[in-house]
C-alpha cells in the first residue's frame, strides 16, 4: 500500500535574495541624477511609469544603495497598502533605485522559474492574492 505523497512547499526566500528598498535622506533625492528612485506610484498595469512627483538618486557607495539598484529580471513590489503591484524589471528601462515602499526579489540568474511564473496573469494574481493574506493588508 501506497501513501498520498507529500507536498513540499518552497518558500520564496529558498529559490530568491530578497532585499528591501533603499531609503533615501531628503538630502539625497534631486530632480534629476542617476538612477530613477522607484516607488508603488511607478508601477501601473504591469508597466514601470515615470511620474511627475519622481525623485532621482545619485550614486552612492552604501551597501543598501547598492543592493536597491534594480537589475534585469529584478521582481519590484509594493510593500504599502492593501493593494499590492508587481513589476518585473527589465534591461531597457532606466536606471533604477528601488525605494523603501518595494521591496525586491532577485533570483539566481540560473533559476528565471519565479520570474516565468509571475510573466503569468495567473501568477501574478495567485501571487499578490498570497501576499495580501500573508500580511493582513499590512506590510510585506
Amino acid at each position: 500500500m501506497t501513501g498520498t505523497p507529500k507536498t513540499r512547499i518552497t518558500t520564496i526566500s529558498e529559490l530568491a535574495d530578497i532585499f528591501p528598498g533603499y531609503s533615501p535622506r531628503p538630502e539625497e533625492r534631486k530632480h534629476q541624477g542617476k538612477y530613477l528612485l522607484v516607488g508603488g506610484r511607478n508601477i501601473n498595469d504591469g508597466y514601470l511609469k515615470k511620474t511627475d512627483k519622481d525623485s532621482y538618486i545619485d550614486d552612492m557607495q552604501k551597501n543598501s544603495f547598492r543592493r536597491a539598484i534594480a537589475k534585469p529580471g529584478d521582481i519590484i513590489v509594493s510593500t504599502l497598502f492593501d493593494r499590492r503591484k508587481i513589476y518585473i524589471y527589465h534591461d531597457t528601462d532606466p536606471m533604477a533605485v528601488v525605494n523603501n515602499s518595494c521591496a525586491i526579489i532577485r533570483t539566481p540568474k540560473n533559476n528565471d522559474y519565479i520570474v516565468s511564473y509571475l510573466r503569468t496573469l495567473k501568477g501574478q494574481e495567485q501571487f499578490l492574492q498570497d501576499a495580501s493574506e500573508a500580511t493582513s493588508e499590512a506590510f510585506i
